[in-house]
Protein backbone atom coordinates (compact mmCIF):
# COMPACT_ATOMS: atom_id res chain seq x y z
CA UNK A 1 0.00 0.00 0.00
CA UNK A 2 1.38 3.20 -0.82
CA UNK A 3 0.72 7.07 -0.41
CA UNK A 4 1.94 9.04 -3.13
CA UNK A 5 0.92 12.66 -3.15
CA UNK A 6 -2.74 12.14 -2.68
CA UNK A 7 -2.74 8.50 -4.79
CA UNK A 8 -3.60 5.49 -3.14
CA UNK A 9 -2.27 2.88 -4.78
CA UNK A 10 -2.02 -1.12 -3.99
CA UNK A 11 0.39 -3.15 -5.40
CA UNK A 12 -0.49 -6.65 -5.64
CA UNK A 13 1.90 -9.77 -6.31
CA UNK A 14 0.29 -13.02 -5.84
CA UNK A 15 0.66 -16.41 -7.08
CA UNK A 16 -1.63 -19.73 -6.51
CA UNK A 17 -3.12 -22.85 -7.96
CA UNK A 18 -6.63 -23.83 -9.26
CA UNK A 19 -7.31 -27.59 -9.18
CA UNK A 20 -3.52 -28.86 -11.01
CA UNK A 21 -2.85 -24.98 -13.00
CA UNK A 22 -0.25 -23.25 -11.64
CA UNK A 23 -0.81 -18.79 -11.74
CA UNK A 24 1.22 -15.86 -10.14
CA UNK A 25 0.01 -12.24 -11.01
CA UNK A 26 1.02 -8.71 -10.58
CA UNK A 27 -0.46 -5.61 -10.67
CA UNK A 28 -2.00 -2.03 -9.13
CA UNK A 29 -4.85 -0.75 -7.91
CA UNK A 30 -4.63 3.20 -7.89
CA UNK A 31 -7.20 5.48 -6.48
CA UNK A 32 -9.64 2.39 -4.91
CA UNK A 33 -13.41 3.78 -5.94
CA UNK A 34 -15.61 4.52 -8.88
CA UNK A 35 -12.70 6.04 -10.64
CA UNK A 36 -10.17 3.37 -10.06
CA UNK A 37 -7.77 2.78 -12.49
CA UNK A 38 -6.45 -1.24 -12.36
CA UNK A 39 -3.91 -3.41 -14.10
CA UNK A 40 -2.96 -6.90 -13.83
CA UNK A 41 -0.67 -9.09 -15.49
CA UNK A 42 -1.59 -13.06 -15.16
CA UNK A 43 0.63 -15.99 -15.75
CA UNK A 44 -1.14 -19.29 -16.05
CA UNK A 45 0.35 -23.11 -16.78
CA UNK A 46 -1.29 -25.83 -18.21
CA UNK A 47 -4.94 -24.29 -17.57
CA UNK A 48 -7.71 -26.97 -19.21
CA UNK A 49 -10.25 -25.41 -21.79
CA UNK A 50 -13.19 -27.12 -19.93
CA UNK A 51 -16.46 -26.38 -18.91
CA UNK A 52 -14.92 -23.86 -16.16
CA UNK A 53 -13.32 -21.82 -19.01
CA UNK A 54 -16.12 -22.15 -21.52
CA UNK A 55 -18.37 -20.86 -18.74
CA UNK A 56 -16.20 -17.22 -18.03
CA UNK A 57 -16.61 -16.42 -21.58
CA UNK A 58 -19.25 -13.81 -23.61
CA UNK A 59 -21.88 -15.64 -25.47
CA UNK A 60 -20.56 -14.91 -28.73
CA UNK A 61 -17.21 -16.36 -28.13
CA UNK A 62 -18.84 -19.24 -26.08
CA UNK A 63 -20.99 -20.16 -29.30
CA UNK A 64 -17.53 -20.35 -31.24
CA UNK A 65 -15.86 -22.42 -29.06
CA UNK A 66 -18.67 -24.62 -28.30
CA UNK A 67 -18.79 -24.78 -32.12
CA UNK A 68 -14.88 -25.46 -32.56
CA UNK A 69 -15.28 -28.09 -29.99
CA UNK A 70 -11.93 -26.99 -28.63
CA UNK A 71 -10.33 -28.88 -25.75
CA UNK A 72 -6.94 -28.75 -24.59
CA UNK A 73 -4.67 -26.77 -22.47
CA UNK A 74 -3.43 -23.21 -22.74
CA UNK A 75 -0.25 -21.99 -20.73
CA UNK A 76 0.39 -17.70 -21.73
CA UNK A 77 -0.54 -14.58 -20.11
CA UNK A 78 -3.69 -12.32 -19.66
CA UNK A 79 -3.79 -8.90 -19.04
CA UNK A 80 -6.21 -6.77 -17.98
CA UNK A 81 -6.00 -3.07 -17.40
CA UNK A 82 -8.87 -0.63 -16.57
CA UNK A 83 -8.25 3.05 -17.55
CA UNK A 84 -9.37 6.05 -15.07
CA UNK A 85 -12.65 7.51 -14.96
CA UNK A 86 -16.22 6.61 -14.41
CA UNK A 87 -18.04 3.80 -16.18
CA UNK A 88 -14.98 2.74 -17.76
CA UNK A 89 -15.19 -1.07 -18.45
CA UNK A 90 -11.74 -3.48 -18.15
CA UNK A 91 -9.78 -4.15 -21.38
CA UNK A 92 -8.33 -7.18 -22.05
CA UNK A 93 -5.69 -9.40 -24.03
CA UNK A 94 -4.46 -12.76 -23.96
CA UNK A 95 -1.34 -14.62 -25.49
CA UNK A 96 -1.03 -18.15 -25.01
CA UNK A 97 0.01 -21.52 -26.31
CA UNK A 98 -2.72 -24.61 -27.05
CA UNK A 99 -0.98 -27.77 -26.94
CA UNK A 100 -2.67 -31.48 -26.29
CA UNK A 101 -5.92 -30.17 -27.79
CA UNK A 102 -8.07 -31.48 -29.87
CA UNK A 103 -11.24 -29.44 -32.40
CA UNK A 104 -14.34 -30.74 -34.11
CA UNK A 105 -15.96 -28.03 -35.88
CA UNK A 106 -19.58 -28.51 -36.25
CA UNK A 107 -19.25 -26.88 -39.64
CA UNK A 108 -17.12 -29.37 -41.16
CA UNK A 109 -16.85 -31.91 -38.45
CA UNK A 110 -13.40 -33.68 -39.15
CA UNK A 111 -11.84 -34.20 -35.90
CA UNK A 112 -8.00 -33.11 -35.10
CA UNK A 113 -6.05 -34.08 -32.13
CA UNK A 114 -2.44 -33.59 -31.30
CA UNK A 115 -3.30 -30.01 -32.10
CA UNK A 116 -1.12 -26.98 -30.91
CA UNK A 117 -0.95 -23.56 -31.98
CA UNK A 118 -0.83 -19.94 -30.77
CA UNK A 119 -3.93 -17.85 -29.62
CA UNK A 120 -4.14 -13.88 -29.29
CA UNK A 121 -7.42 -11.79 -27.95
CA UNK A 122 -7.98 -8.54 -27.84
CA UNK A 123 -10.99 -6.41 -26.57
CA UNK A 124 -10.93 -3.10 -26.30
CA UNK A 125 -13.98 -1.83 -24.48
CA UNK A 126 -13.62 1.82 -23.51
CA UNK A 127 -13.85 4.56 -26.60
CA UNK A 128 -15.49 4.45 -29.76
CA UNK A 129 -13.86 1.69 -31.77
CA UNK A 130 -14.72 -1.53 -29.23
CA UNK A 131 -12.94 -4.59 -30.83
CA UNK A 132 -12.96 -8.03 -29.19
CA UNK A 133 -11.21 -10.32 -31.60
CA UNK A 134 -9.33 -13.50 -31.60
CA UNK A 135 -6.50 -14.99 -33.51
CA UNK A 136 -5.32 -18.00 -34.10
CA UNK A 137 -1.92 -19.37 -35.48
CA UNK A 138 0.66 -22.08 -36.24
CA UNK A 139 -1.85 -24.21 -36.06
CA UNK A 140 -0.63 -28.01 -36.19
CA UNK A 141 -2.40 -31.18 -35.35
CA UNK A 142 -3.25 -34.58 -37.33
CA UNK A 143 -6.46 -36.86 -38.22
CA UNK A 144 -5.09 -40.05 -38.20
CA UNK A 145 -1.93 -40.06 -40.51
CA UNK A 146 -3.08 -36.78 -42.23
CA UNK A 147 -1.36 -33.64 -41.23
CA UNK A 148 -3.44 -30.23 -40.34
CA UNK A 149 -2.49 -27.04 -40.56
CA UNK A 150 -4.85 -24.05 -39.85
CA UNK A 151 -4.89 -20.74 -39.32
CA UNK A 152 -7.90 -18.07 -38.32
CA UNK A 153 -9.67 -15.47 -37.02
CA UNK A 154 -12.79 -14.43 -35.06
CA UNK A 155 -13.82 -10.81 -34.88
CA UNK A 156 -17.00 -11.13 -31.93
CA UNK A 157 -17.90 -6.96 -32.86
CA UNK A 158 -20.10 -5.91 -33.91
CA UNK A 159 -22.50 -8.47 -32.61
CA UNK A 160 -23.01 -11.32 -33.60
CA UNK A 161 -19.39 -11.80 -34.43
CA UNK A 162 -17.87 -13.79 -38.16
CA UNK A 163 -15.44 -16.71 -37.96
CA UNK A 164 -13.09 -16.69 -40.29
CA UNK A 165 -10.71 -20.09 -40.81
CA UNK A 166 -8.38 -21.77 -43.20
CA UNK A 167 -7.46 -25.24 -42.75
CA UNK A 168 -5.01 -27.23 -44.94
CA UNK A 169 -4.38 -30.56 -45.21
CA UNK A 170 -1.93 -32.99 -46.56
CA UNK A 171 -2.24 -36.78 -47.51
CA UNK A 172 -6.43 -36.94 -46.75
CA UNK A 173 -7.74 -39.67 -47.27
CA UNK A 174 -11.05 -39.65 -49.50
CA UNK A 175 -12.59 -41.83 -46.95
CA UNK A 176 -16.31 -41.67 -45.07
CA UNK A 177 -14.67 -39.50 -42.46
CA UNK A 178 -14.44 -36.74 -44.82
CA UNK A 179 -17.42 -37.36 -46.89
CA UNK A 180 -19.58 -36.92 -43.99
CA UNK A 181 -17.69 -33.69 -42.97
CA UNK A 182 -19.13 -32.19 -46.57
CA UNK A 183 -22.23 -30.00 -46.95
CA UNK A 184 -25.09 -31.71 -48.92
CA UNK A 185 -24.01 -30.25 -51.93
CA UNK A 186 -20.47 -31.06 -52.07
CA UNK A 187 -21.90 -35.09 -50.83
CA UNK A 188 -23.90 -35.16 -53.84
CA UNK A 189 -20.58 -34.12 -56.19
CA UNK A 190 -18.99 -36.42 -54.45
CA UNK A 191 -21.50 -39.30 -54.86
CA UNK A 192 -21.53 -38.65 -58.81
CA UNK A 193 -17.89 -38.65 -59.27
CA UNK A 194 -16.79 -41.26 -56.51
CA UNK A 195 -13.19 -40.15 -55.81
CA UNK A 196 -10.92 -42.44 -54.11
CA UNK A 197 -6.77 -42.34 -52.66
CA UNK A 198 -5.50 -39.57 -51.25
CA UNK A 199 -5.70 -35.07 -51.51
CA UNK A 200 -3.89 -31.95 -50.40
CA UNK A 201 -6.68 -29.82 -49.97
CA UNK A 202 -7.31 -26.28 -48.50
CA UNK A 203 -10.51 -25.62 -46.89
CA UNK A 204 -11.43 -21.76 -46.16
CA UNK A 205 -14.47 -21.63 -43.60
CA UNK A 206 -16.84 -18.88 -43.05
CA UNK A 207 -19.02 -18.48 -40.33
CA UNK A 208 -21.59 -15.81 -38.48
CA UNK A 209 -22.07 -16.68 -35.04
CA UNK A 210 -25.53 -17.33 -34.54
CA UNK A 211 -27.16 -20.55 -32.99
CA UNK A 212 -28.48 -23.04 -35.91
CA UNK A 213 -26.90 -20.73 -38.77
CA UNK A 214 -24.02 -22.87 -41.23
CA UNK A 215 -21.02 -22.77 -42.05
CA UNK A 216 -19.97 -21.97 -45.23
CA UNK A 217 -17.30 -24.32 -46.38
CA UNK A 218 -15.57 -23.37 -49.94
CA UNK A 219 -12.23 -24.42 -51.50
CA UNK A 220 -10.59 -21.59 -52.84
CA UNK A 221 -9.24 -21.12 -56.86
CA UNK A 222 -5.94 -20.59 -55.88
CA UNK A 223 -5.16 -24.04 -53.80
CA UNK A 224 -6.81 -26.25 -55.98
CA UNK A 225 -7.11 -30.17 -54.48
CA UNK A 226 -4.63 -32.44 -55.71
CA UNK A 227 -5.85 -35.75 -55.83
CA UNK A 228 -3.45 -38.59 -56.44
CA UNK A 229 -2.61 -42.52 -55.62
CA UNK A 230 -6.43 -43.06 -56.48
CA UNK A 231 -7.82 -46.42 -57.66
Amino acid sequence: LQDTGGEVVIDVDARGRVSETTWKAVGFWKDPGPECESYFDLIVKDFPLDGSFREGLEPAPKRVVESLDLKGLVAGRLVFHRPPGLRRKTDVKISADVTDASLQFKGFPLLVDQLSGHVFFDAMNNGPQKTARWEFSKLRGRHGDTKIFGQGSFDGLPHPGVLDLKVKAEQLALDSDLYGALADSQQNLWRLLEPSGLCDVTAKIDWTAVRGQKAIVTFPAETPVRIYNAR
